[in-house]
This record gives C-alpha cells, sequence and structure tokens, in this order.
C-alpha cells in the first residue's frame, strides 16, 4: 500500500518568502517542464509492453494512480512498491527502459514552462546560485541516504549551496517532494504541472503556479532581489 507523508509541520504554513532571496532550489522533474507527464507515458508503454502481468490485472495506468505510486519517487523506489515480486535484476532493467521510453518521448514533446527561461537569467543576473536538478549544485538522489519525503535532499541541497533554508525558496510538484522541502524549513513554491493548485496547498506548498510567468510570483521575486 502507499502510505502519504505526513502533514508538513504547523509551523511551515506561516513560512514567508525570503525577504533577501539567495538560493532556489529546484526538483529534477515536473518544474521547469511538464517533464513528469512524459515519465507517466514512459511507465504506461513500459506496463504496458513489459509487465503484461500487472496490465491484465490492472488495466492501463492512470495518471492518478501515477501520482499516488511513482509522482516524487526515484524509479527503483516505485518499481519495487508496485512489482514486489519482481527481482532487482528485474527493477534494474525497468528503470533503463523507462529512461528509454522517456527519452524517445522528450525529443519531441518536453518543452520548458512559460517564463523558466526568463527567471533562469534574472536569477543568473542577479548571482543568486541553483541547486537540486540543475546549475550549481547538483544533488543525485543516490548520494542521499535517504530519499523525499525526508529533509535530507533539501538538506543537502543547502549544505552545497552554503546557504540557510531562510534565505531559500524550493519548487516542486509532488506530495513527498513537497513535504521533504517543508520539512527542510523552506518556502515551497508548488507547480501545477501534475496536480491542481488545491491540492498542492493542500500538500503543503505555500504558494501553488502553473508556469513562471505567474504575477504574484514574480512580484514577490522583484522584491526580494532588489
Amino acid at each position: 500500500t502507499n502510505t502519504p507523508p505526513d502533514p508538513p509541520p504547523p509551523s511551515s504554513a506561516t513560512r514567508k518568502f525570503p525577504a533577501k532571496l539567495k538560493g532556489v532550489l529546484f526538483d529534477m522533474d515536473g518544474t521547469l517542464s511538464d517533464s513528469e507527464t512524459l515519465h507517466f507515458k514512459a511507465y504506461q508503454v513500459v506496463f504496458d509492453r513489459l509487465v503484461p502481468a500487472w496490465s491484465e490485472k490492472n488495466g492501463e495506468m492512470t495518471r492518478d494512480y501515477y501520482n499516488k505510486n511513482m509522482g516524487g519517487k526515484t524509479k527503483l523506489a516505485a518499481l519495487e512498491q508496485v512489482l514486489p515480486e519482481t527481482t532487482s535484476e528485474q527493477r534494474e532493467r525497468l528503470c533503463h527502459d523507462l529512461e528509454d521510453a522517456f527519452n524517445v518521448l522528450a525529443k519531441t514533446e518536453l518543452n520548458c514552462l512559460p517564463g523558466v527561461n526568463e527567471l533562469l537569467a534574472l536569477l543568473n543576473a542577479k548571482l543568486v546560485p541553483t541547486a537540486l536538478g540543475v546549475f550549481d549544485a547538483l544533488v543525485p538522489s543516490a548520494e542521499c541516504s535517504k530519499g523525499k519525503p525526508d529533509p535530507e535532499p533539501y538538506l543537502e541541497g543547502l549544505r552545497r549551496l552554503g546557504l540557510d533554508a531562510a534565505e531559500c525558496i524550493a519548487v516542486e510538484d509532488s506530495s513527498a517532494g513537497i513535504y521533504s522541502a517543508t520539512a527542510a524549513g523552506l518556502f515551497t513554491v508548488g507547480v501545477t504541472t501534475s496536480r491542481s493548485a488545491a491540492e498542492i496547498l493542500e500538500m503543503g506548498a505555500h504558494m501553488a503556479i502553473s508556469d513562471f510567468e505567474d504575477a504574484a510570483l514574480l512580484l514577490a521575486f522583484q522584491q526580494a532581489l532588489k
């Protein structure tokens, strides 16, 4: 069964966007582009083709099932949960198949969310470092002893940037990621690439956006980067 993470600590609800922003920590998938949709499609393709027993039992994988069981998790962790009868070698092979399927889809379907390039140019111009999925500090999940929803990935990102949580924000799109970021003490912006704004806020995010042209987000950045 899939056990959702505990709700974020009550104190996180009152966390404010930093008055002086010094760092931005991005999740790898579903924040700068709608890559989460392509990962979902890759799971559909691979499970239908290579895991027929699962498909015969459950039918075509739905987005809701993917969100609950795969979103915000490493492929190995997700496969171990939904295919406990498989061996570690089989799961490793499926991981490679999932990556191959994603790469094929990405060649024609992967695009940055509106406003991403402009935001990254602004952060670069203001010398604001970025971390996690890209840029100044990369924190691969394999280098953390605990994955999301544990706060360790974000705490490690902060350590590598040499910054305090109160000086930074996180950008996330999954329940596990949002809990990880808020538990690390970060003001968390949730992107609605895989969930509704209401769901994103219910998970504990402090702000929900559909893309990086969001007026409230741009105003917060303008004020914090003066």
